[in-house]
């Protein structure tokens, strides 16, 4: 995946609030050369910051590792990230370097960073690596889940001091505190039956199961993973970790096209948002309470035009 143009940079950054936990901050920034807000979940190893950077009004993400004594070298462009979790290596390679002092790779959809955010929360350790393999810094994944939520809270807040107002920042009628989920203790993964009960989505087990093995991240013991299925076309299956049943999320594909869905893994509430191609291409909001094996429709709301869908939901 190519790397966009760098966003931002640690020296125009000024720090407005900050929620920090163990070794891992929530951040709310101000990029002073573009007085811009975003928020960013951080973690430092001496020098060395990593950063999942989001801007709110743009809809821009971005991973940021950055050491202001590196040197731009040339020819480089990419390195790697590893996650230890349960004792298990996962890694990520990242491509894209602009900045002297930084690598950094600018992410392409909302549900990437996610699922990113999804192994921070669960790793032991998150290790960046050179491009020829040696490691540059690793970060402690201790406490970071709380960390994760206040970066969740950063997102969802109606900023106001120095941004233009949102026209989908309505008020929120459903909350996930409305519709809290048990969370288990971390407990081993039951895959999905690809030969048998869950043929039908066979297709797609590759994606599903590294979704899963990311860990749940909805009602307890649930794992949302999103699927592309072309420009601006998605669609989501969750699969239970402790069954290995499937269940596809009732909106997605070409008639809800930029859909977004919106979770957290304690609470069964989901809110998804899409532009109505049927509907003059109008945002369309919808408020779901996922039973485990059904998703209830609790409401849909019209909440502007198809510009709305592209901005961060307002929830809280």
């Amino acid at each position: 995946m190519a790397a966009s143009t760098v966003v931002a940079s640690a020296a125009s950054l000024r720090p407005e609030v900050e929620k920090k936990t163990g070794d891992w901050s929530a951040v709310l920034y101000r990029n002073e050369s573009s007085n811009r807000l975003f928020c960013a979940l951080e973690s430092h190893d001496g020098d060395t910051v990593f950063r999942i950077v989001r801007y709110k009004d743009q809809n821009d993400t971005f991973l940021e590792v950055h050491n202001a004594s590196w040197e731009l070298l040339e020819g480089r462009s990419k390195f790697s990230i590893e996650f230890d979790i349960k004792g298990e290596s996962y890694a990520a390679e990242l491509m894209g370097m602009r900045d002297p002092n930084s690598y950094y790779h600018d992410f392409t959809g909302a549900q990437t960073y996610a699922a990113l955010l999804g192994m921070i929360a669960q790793a032991t350790t998150v290790t960046v690596l050179n491009p020829n393999g040696t490691k540059i810094a690793s970060f402690r994944g201790r406490q970071s889940d709380v960390a994760l939520n206040n970066f969740g809270d950063c997102l969802q807040t109606d900023w106001t001091a120095g941004t233009s107002s949102q026209s989908g920042s309505a008020e929120v009628p459903y909350r996930f505190a409305g519709f809290q989920a048990q969370v288990p203790k971390a407990t081993s993964t039951k895959f999905p039956d690809f030969q048998r009960r869950e043929k039908d989505f066979s297709s797609f087990r590759t994606r599903i199961r590294e979704g899963m093995k990311a860990g749940p991240n909805l009602a307890g013991h649930y794992s949302v993973t999103v699927i592309g299925c072309g420009t601006a076309c998605v669609f989501a299956v969750v699969g239970d970790n402790k069954t290995g049943r499937l269940v596809r999320f009732p909106r997605g594909g070409e008639d809800n096209m930029y859909l977004g869905i919106h979770h957290r893994i304690d609470s069964s509430l989901v809110v998804a948002q899409w532009v109505d191609p049927s509907d003059g291409n109008k945002c369309k909001r919808e408020y779901f309470n996922f039973t485990g094996d059904k998703f209830d429709l609790l409401d849909t709301l019209e909440v502007g035009s198809e510009n709305v869908c592209l901005d961060e939901l307002p929830l809280h």
